[in-house]
């Protein structure tokens, strides 16, 4: 049986608009804050001070940052931009999160039931870590995923078993370019793919013309 994944993040869900808000709603626009602090003395607070915490845009790589957000957003450091994703707002980010359309979820379940019929298998995929899946599968819930099942990656070579994937995903995109189908958002345009789509709908009305000829 064929296997084909589809990538949660900017296919599904809106990620990166979302990690936008929150970054200007916690760091600000400009991304530098004054942030406070304790100075202890024998175990007893004796004052408290403030620091400007100076932050700059990082321009990670793919790897790290699969959708540019350190080309745009400003952090203090790798450790922060990770911490942040991750660690620090996980359920504002990705539980609490729209998806990139309001029938986007609607289609997708469509498109694995179509996948299905024909003897596809289809694994939506992502790549968060610790508290930050368990957000995902409330996200998942909240929006009535019916597939068959959401696999959690923390290399991108695990994703070699597939026979074709759907993602918005730079890293993926230029990995495995052969075997993707791009869904175009603002972070993926320098990346050149031979198979483009704008969203999964479209993915979807390309496979029920395509099923109808075989």
């Amino acid at each position: 049986m064929k296997r084909i994944a589809v990538s949660i993040d900017g296919v599904i869900r809106n990620l990166y608009d979302n990690f936008h808000y929150i970054h200007e709603e916690y760091i600000g626009e400009e991304g530098n804050n004054v942030e406070q602090f304790y100075v202890y003395d024998d175990d007893v607070t004796s004052e408290i001070k403030e620091e400007v915490v100076k932050r700059k845009v990082l321009n990670l790589n793919k790897k790290i940052d699969p959708y540019f957000l350190t080309h745009v957003l400003q952090f203090r450091d790798k450790e922060e931009f990770l911490d942040f994703e991750t660690n620090f707002f996980p359920f504002e980010l990705y539980a609490n999160c729209d998806v990139v359309y309001n029938k986007a979820m609607q289609n997708f379940n469509s498109l694995v039931v179509l996948f299905n019929k024909n003897k596809i298998k289809v694994d939506l995929i992502s790549r968060e870590k610790e508290n930050a899946r368990f957000a995902t599968l409330m996200f998942l819930s909240r929006e009535q995923f019916k597939g068959n099942g959401i696999i959690f990656y923390e290399k991108i070579s695990e994703l070699n078993k597939y026979d074709m994937i759907i993602t918005t995903g730079a890293d993926i995109l230029e990995k495995y370019n052969h075997k993707c189908l791009k869904i175009n958002t603002k972070y993926n345009q320098t990346v050149e793919t031979n198979y483009n789509f704008n969203n999964i709908e479209e993915v979807l009305n390309y496979y029920e013309e395509y099923f109808k000829t075989k």
